[in-house]
Protein backbone atom coordinates (compact mmCIF):
# COMPACT_ATOMS: atom_id res chain seq x y z
CA UNK A 1 0.00 0.00 0.00
CA UNK A 2 2.98 2.03 0.64
CA UNK A 3 4.42 2.19 -2.75
CA UNK A 4 0.62 2.61 -4.27
CA UNK A 5 0.54 5.52 -2.85
CA UNK A 6 4.17 7.17 -3.29
CA UNK A 7 2.87 6.27 -7.18
CA UNK A 8 -0.37 8.23 -6.79
CA UNK A 9 1.38 11.39 -5.07
CA UNK A 10 4.71 11.35 -7.00
CA UNK A 11 3.06 12.07 -10.80
CA UNK A 12 1.25 14.96 -9.53
CA UNK A 13 4.16 16.04 -7.76
CA UNK A 14 6.46 15.63 -10.68
CA UNK A 15 3.40 17.75 -13.49
CA UNK A 16 2.92 20.58 -10.50
CA UNK A 17 7.19 20.42 -10.67
CA UNK A 18 6.97 21.16 -14.52
CA UNK A 19 4.37 23.77 -14.30
CA UNK A 20 6.30 25.86 -11.72
CA UNK A 21 9.98 25.05 -12.93
CA UNK A 22 9.40 25.91 -16.78
CA UNK A 23 12.47 26.94 -17.21
CA UNK A 24 14.19 23.79 -15.37
CA UNK A 25 11.69 21.19 -16.70
CA UNK A 26 14.12 18.76 -17.57
CA UNK A 27 15.32 18.72 -14.80
CA UNK A 28 12.69 18.28 -12.65
CA UNK A 29 10.97 15.35 -15.38
CA UNK A 30 14.90 13.69 -14.45
CA UNK A 31 14.78 14.13 -10.58
CA UNK A 32 11.10 12.40 -10.72
CA UNK A 33 12.48 9.45 -13.28
CA UNK A 34 15.29 9.18 -10.57
CA UNK A 35 13.12 8.69 -7.85
CA UNK A 36 11.24 5.56 -10.02
CA UNK A 37 14.70 4.27 -10.59
CA UNK A 38 15.48 4.78 -6.81
CA UNK A 39 12.29 2.67 -5.79
CA UNK A 40 13.31 -0.18 -8.43
CA UNK A 41 16.70 -0.19 -6.57
CA UNK A 42 14.83 -0.42 -3.39
CA UNK A 43 12.89 -2.80 -3.63
CA UNK A 44 15.35 -5.14 -4.98
CA UNK A 45 17.90 -4.22 -2.37
CA UNK A 46 14.97 -4.77 0.41
CA UNK A 47 14.09 -8.28 -1.25
CA UNK A 48 18.07 -8.96 -0.25
CA UNK A 49 17.96 -7.95 3.13
CA UNK A 50 15.63 -11.04 4.71
CA UNK A 51 17.69 -13.65 3.56
CA UNK A 52 20.74 -11.45 4.44
CA UNK A 53 20.08 -11.69 7.91
CA UNK A 54 19.43 -14.98 7.80
CA UNK A 55 22.84 -15.99 6.29
CA UNK A 56 25.34 -14.37 7.70
CA UNK A 57 23.41 -12.28 10.66
CA UNK A 58 22.10 -8.75 12.06
CA UNK A 59 25.81 -7.19 12.64
CA UNK A 60 27.48 -8.38 9.05
CA UNK A 61 23.82 -6.83 7.57
CA UNK A 62 24.13 -3.74 9.92
CA UNK A 63 27.88 -3.30 9.39
CA UNK A 64 27.53 -3.76 5.22
CA UNK A 65 24.49 -1.30 5.26
CA UNK A 66 26.59 1.28 7.15
CA UNK A 67 29.39 0.94 4.75
CA UNK A 68 27.27 1.58 1.97
CA UNK A 69 25.84 4.68 3.31
CA UNK A 70 29.37 6.11 3.82
CA UNK A 71 30.04 5.51 0.70
CA UNK A 72 27.32 7.14 -0.76
CA UNK A 73 27.67 10.17 1.37
CA UNK A 74 31.33 10.44 0.36
CA UNK A 75 29.87 10.34 -3.06
CA UNK A 76 27.40 13.22 -2.57
CA UNK A 77 29.84 15.14 -0.77
CA UNK A 78 32.19 15.11 -3.58
CA UNK A 79 29.78 15.49 -5.98
CA UNK A 80 28.75 18.68 -3.54
CA UNK A 81 32.38 19.73 -3.27
CA UNK A 82 33.77 19.70 -6.99
CA UNK A 83 30.51 19.39 -8.65
CA UNK A 84 31.45 22.75 -10.50
CA UNK A 85 34.63 21.81 -12.14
Amino acid sequence: MNGIGVVMSMNPCSSYLVDILQSRSAESRAAYMFAAFRSILMSLAVSAILPMIDTYGIIVTNTLAAILAWIGFSLFWVTIRYGER
